[in-house]
């Protein structure tokens, strides 16, 4: 008996079969890693596509590390507004007692200016993370001179005191909002409220009942800007929040864009290699048969 040589058929059966293993290699990789390619050639239509969202869910992500660190110092901020806040609010009180005539020889104004003094210097010297939050733009720098010098003439404010700039901080937020945010030493607030404190210091020193009257308008005037800053910071701190908001809710999107183009479908990829088996089994029978095939088999 002969065999008979069906070199064609052989060749068109073995390369079914090499292809149907390697399809199954690759579903076995896809269900062991979840994902539908090692690289962007194996998901090439969507290669561009993917390109972009991963540029686009890296910048945004960048905003929300970037914004959360500015909400951190915008916080700590705000904490050292109402620190001074606060001690203009106690100079403030220990200002009426000392115009009044009843008590004025009783209050010990000087020793208690002088220490709310330090306070709001070194709320002025606050730092975060090695950044000078008062000092505008020159974060290195401490920003308010310590001991404060005295001012040209007690009463009248000016900023002698200072030693960073004016200049406010910006960030882009997200991709369309840039703000500005940030308070500087030098504002008219600190100034009214160094300049009420260093004339209270002196009016105590020498009982000068007008500078202790000069001091206090000052301090009102203080009060009342310094609580307008707060404002201002709060405003800031919601719209940096907000953006936030939208950043993660876009960011929530681009991941579920990029988990459908990377991402494989179990389920599915396993009833695939499930039917690519029993292809596989049939095409090793035919192959079987084909290559048993003889002479006699043939005419009959």
């Amino acid at each position: 008996m002969t065999r008979v040589a069906q070199l064609a058929q052989q060749q068109l059966t073995l390369s079914n079969v090499r292809a149907t293993q390697e399809r199954l290699q690759e579903a076995q990789i896809q269900i062991s890693t979840g994902q539908k390619s090692r690289s962007y050639a194996g998901i090439f239509k969507d290669a561009t596509r993917l390109v972009s969202l991963e540029a686009s869910q890296a910048r945004i992500k960048q905003f929300v590390e970037n914004n959360t660190i500015i909400s951190d110092r915008l916080e700590r901020t705000d904490g050292a507004v109402s620190n001074i806040f606060d001690a203009l609010t106690e100079l403030r009180k220990t200002l009426i007692q000392a115009t009044s005539d009843s008590s004025s020889g009783e209050v010990r104004l000087t020793e208690i200016a002088n220490n709310l003094l330090s306070s709001v210097t070194g709320q002025l010297n606050t730092k975060e993370n090695g950044r000078f939050l008062f000092a505008g733009s020159m974060t290195t720098t401490q920003p308010v001179t310590v001991p404060v010098p005295d001012p040209t003439t007690f009463g009248v404010p000016e900023a002698n005191y200072y030693n960073g700039d004016s200049v406010a901080l910006s960030a882009r937020i997200d991709e369309a909002t840039t703000i500005t945010y940030g308070v500087t030493g030098d504002r008219a607030g600190f100034q009214d409220a160094i300049a009420a404190l260093k004339a209270a210091i002196q009016a105590g020193t020498t009982n000068d009942r007008g500078l202790m009257e000069t001091a206090l308008t000052l301090t009102n005037s203080a009060l009342q800007t310094v609580a307008g800053y707060r404002a201002e910071i709060g405003s800031d701190l919601q719209t940096i929040d907000r953006a936030n908001s939208n950043n993660n809710d876009l960011l929530t999107f681009l991941e579920g864009s990029i988990t459908d183009i990377e991402s494989v479908d179990v389920p599915e990829t396993v009833a695939k290699m499930s039917t690519d088996q029993t292809v596989l089994q049939a095409s090793f029978l035919t192959l079987a048969r084909i290559t048993n095939l003889t002479l006699l088999d043939f005419l009959r």
